[in-house]
């Protein structure tokens, strides 16, 4: 199979290109957001951008591709509303900030065009992944606040604001898992998370205690975000009988370790 990952050179992409490479059945190329690509001589496309006018600049070179069976796309759990229940894949959605719309947008931009073109398309909604410095989320502030002590400054109640995070060799064997999928509907959604919800304030408690260190943070002014998040992950685990392998402290020990190897 011939694999094509656009945003490979990223912090899930790079993890997901090593996975594949240790494949015998599957040929890797991998693009960039700044990439050249005037042809998409592959099977399968994974989309792992960040969303912008990147993927709608190369959506006509995807559509033209006589080549393309499937299209792997990484959106987000976000998308999902405000809400202190396990949201599954066919909860209503709500997205909220710039980055949340702009995800359903290119959710939309691609179920329109793998529709027109007899396309699979496998919509795969990832809660936080971590593990690595080459994340950004609030568990790289976290390490960072860690390893060399620079202070964290909180958006909000760190009691209150809750979300769902997976660790990033649980999310890229499902990814793997979903890219070799025989997939039978022109269009799958799947969450990849954890399905358990996890505090700013217990992430700090949990980075805290594999470390051994104190972690110096201030409080900053709410923004716009929503409160709690977190996904149901029943259908992709009963789909691909995987168990995930990581909760919240062997993760952010592994990422502890992680950062002090650099």
């Amino acid at each position: 199979m011939r694999i094509l990952l656009f945003g490979g050179m990223g912090f899930i992409g790079e993890y997901l290109a090593q996975k594949l490479s240790l494949r015998n059945d599957c040929k890797i190329k991998i693009v960039g957001r700044e990439s050249k690509v005037q042809d998409f001589d592959s099977e399968v496309v994974v989309i792992l951008t960040q969303p912008g006018q990147a993927l709608k600049d190369f959506l006509p070179i995807i559509s033209s591709a006589h080549t393309i069976k499937k299209i792997v796309y990484c959106s987000t759990l976000l998308l999902y509303p405000n809400s202190q229940e396990k949201q599954d894949e066919g909860a209503s959605l709500d997205p909220k900030t710039e980055y949340e719309k702009n995800k359903y947008e290119e959710e939309l931009l691609l179920s329109t065009m793998t529709q027109k073109e007899k396309i699979l398309l496998c919509i795969a909604r990832l809660a936080n992944v971590y593990g690595n410095i080459k994340n950004r989320g609030i568990i790289n502030h976290i390490m960072r606040g860690v390893v060399y002590g620079t202070e964290l400054t909180i958006y909000g109640d760190p009691s209150k604001k809750i979300r769902d995070y997976i660790f990033i060799e649980d999310a890229v064997n499902l990814l793997e898992f979903l890219i070799f999928y025989p997939q039978k509907n022109t269009k799958e959604i799947f969450n990849i998370c954890s399905s358990n919800g996890c505090s700013i304030h217990e992430l700090i408690k949990t980075a805290q205690l594999v470390s051994g260190k104190e972690i110096n943070f201030k409080i900053g002014e709410t923004i716009l975000e929503k409160q709690s998040v977190i996904g149901e992950n029943k259908k992709i685990l009963n789909i691909s009988k995987y168990t995930l392998v990581y909760n919240i402290l062997d993760g952010l020990n592994r990422t502890y370790h992680n950062y002090t190897r650099l």
